[in-house]
């Protein structure tokens, strides 16, 4: 998910599309009755949903990455003090 400006439009659009049905509605009146045709689905719960599940992704993968480079860190911080230890072990 890169383009949230993208992700924000589509929700916007989605929105309008939930109401289509009402305005069908309004401009053809009762011609719009019984005959009607138009399928509208509920786009936006299945968007957001997606968008949720997206964010959820990213987030894990963020902490994922955050969380191995404080390993790399901590090892490496761990194995300097070692070799100091060692190494002030050694000469005293």
């Amino acid at each position: 998910m890169n383009n949230w400006a993208g992700m924000a439009t589509l929700v916007e659009a989605v929105e309008v599309y939930e109401t289509a049905n009402e305005e069908y509605r309004t401009v053809y009146g009762e011609e719009a009755g019984e005959n009607q045709t138009l399928q509208f689905t509920d786009m936006r719960a299945l968007v957001l949903k997606q968008i949720y599940q997206d964010f959820e992704a990213k987030g894990l993968q963020v902490f994922q990455e955050v969380h191995e480079m404080v390993r790399a860190v901590l090892y490496c911080t761990c194995v300097f003090v070692f070799i100091r230890f060692l190494i002030l072990f050694i000469i005293d």
